[in-house]
């Protein structure tokens, strides 16, 4: 049969500037064989490391958290916060002196934090984003730190608010993996078999969603409650061992995926 292999980013296929090379000969094996490997990550379109493009070839992308899609270069959907919306937003924060990373699809912006990569943008004003910088696409926001309640009230209007240890993370409202690979999953036919592999708390909707889930080794324990599978840690190219255990039926007979 065949499968779509929905993998994210972060945790999953790289970790850090670590790209294990079998987890690119695994994708690569995967689609020789006729099936489908696709991106699913909380990351905005262009937030995604240049690195990722070029060590991997994928047949879609969902990012920013289900806000984009898109399957053998045609976009599925996109949904941005309008230019007057993420004004609103960047004015609140800058007021509040909580320091933000917008992620977008066509550029990402930044305030109060260290800007680095050269794609990454200053952001002086609330007004750049209904004037030149009004075509960022904005998919999300990002916050270092722990997010003060005052500001997770205002953000909670407009995004779902993930928090993890040392940053927080925004998602807009009505959008999550699980809807955007749902949305790819539509436009196949109907014997593929969705398979989701990943690590942390953005990932719980593409995992419930998902015929096959696989947790990382490098999992956190609520991720690996609630797959089916588990797999090896990322810096073992866990993604690899997953794929390779799919495809030759192993997951059939085990729990804990391996290389064999």
């Amino acid at each position: 049969m065949p499968y779509a292999f929905f993998l994210d980013i972060d945790g999953t296929i790289i970790d850090n500037t670590f790209v294990p090379d079998e987890n690119r000969k695994a994708i690569e094996e995967a689609r020789a064989a006729g099936h489908l490997v696709l991106l699913n990550t909380g990351r905005g379109l262009r937030f995604i490391p240049d690195r990722v493009w070029q060590s991997f070839t994928f047949d879609g992308v969902v990012c920013g958290a289900g806000a984009y899609a898109s399957l053998h270069g045609k976009v599925l959907h996109s949904h941005t916060l309008a230019p007057e919306e993420a004004m609103a937003d960047a004015a609140f924060l800058m007021s509040k002196a909580q320091p933000f990373i917008i992620e977008g699809e066509n550029l990402v912006l930044g305030w109060g934090v260290d800007l680095r990569h050269d794609y990454w943008l200053p952001l002086s004003s609330p007004e750049e984003l209904m004037g030149k910088y009004a075509d960022a696409g904005v998919q999300k926001i990002n916050l270092p730190g722990q997010v003060p309640e005052e500001v997770a009230a205002y953000l909670s209007r407009r995004y779902l608010i993930i928090q993890h240890p040392t940053y927080a993370e925004t998602s807009i409202l009505g959008c999550d993996k699980g809807r955007g690979m749902r949305a790819v999953m539509e436009q196949l036919p109907g014997d593929f078999v969705s398979v989701a592999i990943g690590d942390s708390l953005n990932d719980l909707e593409m995992l419930e969603a998902a015929d096959i889930s696989v947790a990382m080794g490098n999992s956190i324990d609520r991720v690996k409650a609630l797959c089916s599978y588990e797999t090896a840690p990322v810096r073992d190219a866990g993604v690899a061992v997953a794929i390779r255990a799919i495809m030759a039926g192993r997951h059939l007979t085990v729990k804990v995926l391996q290389n064999f």
